[in-house]
């Protein structure tokens, strides 16, 4: 086994111009084919990277997932410290077992809050986990895989 270093120019390569775009980027190879993932600002500098990409080397496919929409759409799915500690205290009391181990009147009880607020909190909680599962079901982010 042995670690080793290797000090190359990076001209007239895929480096070079990732760098000269100012993108973040990973490499790895597997199979036979490279793998990059490139983090980058604008859609003409998105541009100019795949134009560069297709003139270097052979393209096999390639994948841009908007990542202001991603992150503006998170919010609706994150959890309230609220509705966290509404979900937790109702699975570890077992509200969700079949039958269940703890009513929504026990529970409410437990966080000292009103019967409708626990059912409504919870359900509010339980929607944006729905959505969050339904909106990314077979999403892969990496797009290689």
């Amino acid at each position: 086994m042995a670690l080793l270093s290797i000090l190359s120019r990076y001209t007239d390569s895929i480096t070079e111009t990732a760098v000269n775009l100012s993108a973040i980027f990973s490499e790895r190879v597997h199979d036979n084919k490279e793998y990059w993932t490139f983090l980058i600002n604008g859609k003409s500098a998105e541009t100019a990277l795949i134009q560069d990409l297709k003139e270097r080397a052979e393209v096999l496919a390639y994948y841009s997932f908007d990542i202001k929409g991603m992150f503006r759409n998170y919010s609706k799915y994150t959890l309230t410290d609220n509705e966290h500690r509404i979900l937790k205290t109702a699975y570890e009391q077992g509200y969700f077992e079949w039958p269940k181990n703890a009513n929504a009147e026990e529970i409410s009880k437990s966080l000292n809050i009103s019967k409708v607020t626990f059912i409504q909190e919870l359900r509010r909680a339980l929607r944006k986990l729905v959505l969050k599962e339904l909106d990314f079901d077979n999403v892969d982010f990496m797009g290689f895989y």
